[in-house]
C-alpha cells in the first residue's frame, strides 16, 4: 500500500521495532517512512511522536505547533503542549498550571491581572472570555473567586474582553452591548473601589464582580 502525502511517497513496510527512514521519526511495526524527515503534517501511528509536534492518543499534531489557532496537538487524553502552543506563545505549560478539557488550561496559583495575562499569553493564550451561560457556570465551578479576562482600565466605564470587544457600558445600571453575555452581580460594576478596573468571577455565585487589578487571584487560560 502507497500514501502520498504533499507531494512526497511515503512507504508502509513492515519495518521492525519502529525502524527510521532518512531522517524521518517512525514509530512501531509499520511505521511511518519519509526521505529526508518530510512526511509532513505529523501523520503517527499507535500514538508515537512525530517531527516535533506531540501525539495525542490517536496521533494528531499539527506541524510542530505553528498552527497559529488554540492549542495545537490537544491538550485533551494527556497530550502534550510542550511544542505545541499556538503561535504568540514559546509553548509548554506554565509553571503551576495544567490542561482542562481541549480549551483551557487552570491556573490556581495566584497572580495580579497583568501578571495573569502575560501567563496566559506565554502559552498562546488569553484570559477567560465567558461568553454564554453554560461556559460561566463551567468556570464558576472550576475556579470560583478568579480573573475574567475583562477590564475597563482604558475607558472608565467601557467594559471590554482582552481582544478589545466591549460588552457593558456603565456601572450597575448601565447595559450590555452586542448582544454580549453579562453575570455581573447585583450592584456591580461599581465605583467602589475606584480602581476596580478588573472582572473576576465571584466566589460561590456564579455572579462577577469588579476589583482592583493589583489583586492576586486564580484564573484561566483559555486558546485562541
Amino acid at each position: 500500500m502507497v500514501v502520498v502525502l504533499a507531494g512526497c511517497r511515503v512507504g508502509f513496510d513492515p519495518v521492525t521495532n519502529g525502524a527510521t527512514a532518512g531522517g524521518g521519526a517512525g514509530s512501531t511495526a509499520g511505521a511511518v517512512e519519509a526521505p529526508g524527515g518530510t512526511a509532513g503534517q505529523g501523520l503517527t501511528e499507535n500514538g508515537g511522536d512525530t517531527f516535533g509536534g506531540a501525539a495525542n492518543q490517536g496521533g494528531t499534531t499539527s506541524n510542530a505547533g505553528t498552527s497559529g489557532s488554540g492549542i495545537a496537538g490537544s491538550l485533551a487524553n494527556g497530550g502534550s503542549a510542550g511544542s505545541s502552543a499556538a503561535s504568540g506563545g514559546s509553548g509548554g505549560l506554565a509553571p503551576g498550571c495544567s490542561s482542562s478539557g481541549t480549551s483551557y488550561v487552570t491556573c490556581p496559583t495566584g497572580a495580579i491581572y497583568d501578571e495573569a495575562a502575560a501567563t496566559c499569553q506565554s502559552m498562546g493564550m488569553h484570559l477567560i472570555r465567558v461568553d454564554s451561560a453554560e461556559e460561566n457556570a463551567w468556570l464558576a465551578a472550576a475556579l470560583s473567586d478568579s480573573w475574567l479576562g475583562a477590564s475597563d482600565s482604558a475607558v472608565e466605564g467601557e467594559w471590554r474582553w482582552q481582544d478589545g470587544t466591549l460588552f457593558w457600558i456603565g456601572q450597575a445600571n448601565g447595559s450590555a452591548q452586542n448582544g454580549l453575555f453579562t453575570a455581573w452581580n447585583a450592584l456591580t460594576p461599581s465605583a467602589s473601589p475606584p480602581a476596580g478596573d478588573c472582572a473576576k468571577m465571584k466566589s460561590n455565585s456564579a455572579t462577577w464582580g469588579d476589583v482592583l487589578c493589583i489583586s492576586t487571584l486564580p484564573y484561566v487560560c483559555e486558546a485562541d
